[in-house]
């Protein structure tokens, strides 16, 4: 465990306060001007992936970040999710992208998963960039391949606006709220990613707490993992009017 002086702490924390915006020059295809999408960093690579969202009407386009390069690329991989907007993606400790629910003309509960390819992975399967510079340095490119995950359990409903945390072991998302087209919801799931088992998860009033067993239903809020305890922010809720 890292033990900071008082000093110096105070100074870390000072300056994370003064943080400032700065828009960044890219290269490469952008997306387009979208809302609804998902978007995780995978430090070990140095990339972002953002993943669907609504340009207008919802889509499946995958695009990869690079950090250093300052460079988009469009990955075009084989056998895809269903266009969507309004789902969750979350990053594994092991740099797997799981993609949950979402909206497309129907509330979805499906389970996508990008993860790297074997090298022998067929060749519609391998990241491809969608322009000739990009093209060219994907020859050597990390593999990415998607795969629908066939999941057991006690699977929530179909749903978007919710959120999606990973835990502290670094393999289990746990899935809060959102909206099914007819109500907010204020349930949580668990989701094992290396059995691929749901569980509904009991929750009880936190010790010092409002004495609430969970926060008010809600959709379009955020969720974070903080220490060793989960929270969320915002959202709408039924009393405010927030909708799907």
């Amino acid at each position: 465990e890292l033990r900071l002086p008082g000093q110096l702490a105070m100074f870390l924390l000072a300056s994370s306060l003064l943080a400032t915006w700065t828009e960044l020059s890219a290269n490469g295809s952008w997306p387009t001007p979208r809302h609804g999408h998902s978007a995780v960093f995978c430090p070990r690579r140095g990339w972002m992936l953002l993943f669907g969202g609504n340009a207008f009407d919802p889509t499946n386009q995958l695009f990869r970040f690079d950090v250093a390069r300052s460079e988009w690329a469009q990955l075009k991989l084989a056998g895809p999710p269903s266009k969507r907007e309004g789902h969750t993606a979350t990053l594994t400790a092991d740099g797997r992208m799981v993609v949950f629910g979402g909206y497309s003309g129907k509330f979805l509960s499906d389970v996508w998963e990008l993860a790297e390819a074997p090298a022998a992975a067929a060749e519609d399967g391998v990241a491809a960039a969608d322009d000739g510079a990009a093209a060219a340095a994907n020859a050597s490119a990390v593999r990415l391949a998607w795969r629908r995950v066939e999941t057991s359990g006690e699977a929530p409903c179909g749903r978007d606006g919710h959120s999606s945390v990973l835990a502290p072991d670094g393999a289990t998302l746990l899935i809060h709220g959102g909206f099914d087209g007819s109500r907010q919801l204020s349930d949580t799931y668990a989701l094992d990613t290396t059995s691929w088992g749901w569980r509904r998860v009991a929750t009880s009033p936190a010790v010092g707490g409002s004495g609430e067993e969970a926060p008010p239903a809600r959709c379009m809020h955020c969720a974070a993992w903080v220490g060793g305890e989960g929270g969320e922010d915002g959202g709408g809720d039924e009393e405010a009017g927030g909708g799907g």
